[in-house]
């Protein structure tokens, strides 16, 4: 049985097969009220970096900061480097945003 926190992270590590990083986008809005900040930090410790980066930028996005905020604090303690929102597009000129270091290389649309 898989967590909300798992789920959420999953979405993104699998983020085709998932819909597209938009149809993750908006159900992460619906998960975000079932998912506790601590448990999502203790399952993104088990993840590379990049996906946990570029789930805190789509929380972000949806304005979730109650588990954005912890998720960066747990992410501080690891190496990261600049990633594309999505690899399998080019970067263009866009620069890695701060705090995440994701180059949103494509645009996201929430569905509300």
């Amino acid at each position: 049985m898989s967590t909300p926190e798992t789920t959420a992270l999953d979405l993104v590590t699998f983020v085709y097969a998932s819909g597209g990083l938009s149809n993750v986008a908006t159900v992460l809005t619906e998960l975000a009220a079932r998912m506790e900040p601590g448990a999502l930090c203790d399952e993104a410790q088990r993840r590379p970096a990049p996906v946990v980066q570029r789930l805190g930028h789509l929380l972000d996005l949806v304005e979730r900061p109650r588990l954005a905020e912890p998720l960066l604090r747990s992410l501080m303690g690891r190496r990261f480097r600049p990633v594309l929102l999505d690899p399998s597009q080019p970067r263009g000129t866009i620069e890695a945003s701060a705090p995440w270091r994701v180059i949103a290389n494509v645009p996201v649309e929430v569905d509300l």
